[in-house]
Formats: structure tokens, sequence, C-alpha cells
């Protein structure tokens, strides 16, 4: 009759956030003196293959590439999405005469000689491929290649008339709930198939960075063992949440994060109330692990042996730890 030997044995991690491809914070300074920003994705692998450079539209910023960013680097491309100067993290041009492509493009080269970039294939939206086309005229042998996305040679009135109609004009915007509605008037028409889920801006994201969190409304679960450890992350992230409402109550929780009332920090093997949209978080990568352990000589319990074989059975992530070989418990 053989025993289980006695000690500690790990399981699984029960609470993992995926940790896909990071990027590099890059800045630069333009010749006029305005701190430039851009994302840097380091290329998978050693082969060296030409980089890719993205460049977003009018009232966007590099934060649209985060989901094809990381999959072209893992193909071995370095990617790098910069943020045109007036948008995200590079600086405001107090000039107004400078917003203009020729100006644009020439913020690209400054950043593809800080970069160490001699020549990358462009990625361009809207006003992307705009200055992806002006780059072709002022830089030609800067350009192995380009993607012209949303853009053409020939403009459409239609979406110039579309664009005119909000940019540049103020909007009160009270929080997270209220900017999702206004990208919803403003886009609509450009993605009739989204649903009012697709339309919060964690919803079309494979992961969320931790310092994306910043000025989300917070709804504390209190039975979460990680809470304080979460919110410390939060704050050493630069990420303030904006405390709502705590409860015991996980169904009150969840309802309330699926009504759009904020949101809140999950297991990720945790049951969810219907309707409710999760996302892996980021950068950092907070997880635990939970051990079984067992008595030298004690026979286990039927409910115990159940238990042990429902966690050997069970399909855990890949890289999970495992268990050692099954022995038979004392009968």
């Amino acid at each position: 009759m053989a025993r289980e030997p006695a000690g500690e044995f790990r399981l699984p991690r029960l609470m993992t956030m995926a940790n896909p491809m990071s990027f590099q914070e890059r800045r630069w300074t333009s010749r006029d003196g305005l701190s430039l920003f851009a994302r840097d994705y380091p290329a998978a692998g050693t082969e060296q293959r030409l980089p890719v450079i993205c460049l977003h539209g009018l009232t966007r910023n590099s934060k649209d590439f985060e989901d094809i960013a990381p999959i072209i680097a893992a193909w071995g491309r370095r990617v790098v999405a910069a943020d045109v100067r007036g948008r995200g993290q590079s600086g405001r041009d107090p000039n107004p005469d400078n917003y203009q492509p020729k100006i644009y493009a020439r913020d690209v080269v400054e950043m593809m000689a800080a970069l160490n970039i001699e020549r990358a294939v462009f990625l361009g939206t809207s006003m992307g491929g705009i200055i992806t086309m002006t780059m072709m005229a002022v830089r030609p042998k800067a350009v192995a290649a380009a993607i012209l996305n949303d853009v053409g040679p020939a403009i459409a009135p239609e979406g110039i008339a579309r664009i005119l109609g909000y940019a540049g004009k103020a909007v009160e915007i009270g929080d997270w709930n209220d900017a999702a509605d206004y990208v919803r008037q403003t886009n609509a028409v450009a993605f009739p198939h989204f649903n009012d889920e697709d339309w919060h801006r964690f919803a079309r994201r494979n992961a969320v960075a931790m310092q994306d969190m910043d000025g989300e409304t917070y709804l504390q679960r209190i039975n979460c063992e990680f809470r304080d450890v979460l919110l410390e992350q939060c704050e050493a992230c630069g990420a303030n949440l904006v405390r709502s409402y705590r409860s015991e109550r996980e169904d009150w929780i969840q309802t309330m994060v699926a009504a759009g009332m904020g949101v809140c920090f999950l297991p990720e093997y945790s049951a969810t109330h219907p309707g409710l949209v999760t996302r892996p978080v980021q950068d950092p990568e907070v997880s635990r692990e939970v051990c079984l352990v067992t008595v030298a000589g004690r026979r286990w319990s039927s409910p115990v042996a159940s238990f042990v074989q429902a966690i050997r059975q069970y399909r855990w992530p890949e890289g999970a730890a495992l268990l050692p070989p099954l022995l038979a418990p004392e009968v």
C-alpha cells in the first residue's frame, strides 16, 4: 500500500496576468525644441530585418498600433509607433502653422536618425499615410515599402467634412463612459458593426497595461487578497484609480462592471457575470502560486483524493508547474 510522500507540491498559478511583448519608451528633441515620443517594440529573434514605422491619424496616437505592433515584432521586425507632435505623449507646438505634413515628415526623419534607422517599411493610417507619402517625396531612400490605410492619393471630401465636424471642438467629458460615448458618436459611421461594449477604450485590446488604468472608476472587491498589492502596482505605474464602490459581494461588483459603472480586478480563472468583458493585465505581471501540502503518513480521504485528481486532470496553461506522478493513497 503506497502513500503520497510528505512535502509541498506547487500547483499551477491560479491568477496570472498575460505579459505580451512590451515596448520601450523613446524620446528625442525636434529641431524646434519639442520633446517627441514613440513606442519602440523590439524584434523577436536575431535576424536583422527592416523595421516598421507606424504613423497614426489626425486625432489619434501611437496606441492605435498596440495590437498589430507586437504581432509584427514577433515576425522579427522592430516596430516604432510615433506620437506625432501635438498628440499622445509628444509635446504641443504653440505655432499652429507647424501642424502640417511637411513638418511631421521632418520629425520622422529626425526620429529615424535618433533611433539609428536608415530605411524602414512605413505603415500609415489616414494622416499617417499622408506623412508617409510626404516622406517618399522628401526622403525616398528612407522608405523601403509603404502600407497606406484609409487614405490614398485622392482625399475624399466627405471624409474631410466628417473630421471637421468634430476635430478641434471642445467637448465636456466627465468620465470614461462619456469618452466612450463621444468616440461612438464621432466614429460609428466607420464602424457600424460595433456594439456598446466595443466602444469602451479597452474592449478592442488583447491586454491592458497597468498604467492605462489611470482615471478608471474602480470597483473594489473586498475579498480580493491582492487588492493592496494591485493598488500599489497601479500607483507605481502612475495609474490613479477613482475609487467608487466596495463590496464583499462578488455578484454586485460584477453586475456593476457589466453595467459600465467601472472596472475591477479578477483572478484569471474566476466565474464571471454574463456580459462581463475581461482583459488580461500586463506590465507588470501580477501572479500568485497556491500550494497543496500533505502530511507524512496520513492517508487521503475520498474528498481530498478527488480534489487532487481534479487538479491533475485540469488543463492548466502551458508552462504551469506539474505535480509528481500520483501514488495510490492508502486503502
